[in-house]
């Protein structure tokens, strides 16, 4: 799941374990790369949700 962790550099976010504020989630998903899910600061999961398919590498030539 380390490729994932791009998706932190992308949306500017730190990688945390527990939040205290609203934060997203970023789950492996059986039918895409990976789900990211939005929870606000009371801990509920919002019915918006991004399915990635597919991450690709880009070189910066």
């Amino acid at each position: 799941m380390d490729k994932l962790n791009v998706l932190s550099e992308i949306f500017d976010l730190d990688l945390v374990d527990k939040a205290d504020d609203n934060y997203i989630l970023i789950s492996k998903s059986e039918d895409s790369e990976a789900r990211i899910h939005f929870i606000n600061k009371f801990g509920d999961k919002l019915h918006f949700q991004i399915n990635v398919k597919k991450i690709l590498e880009v070189s910066n030539d």
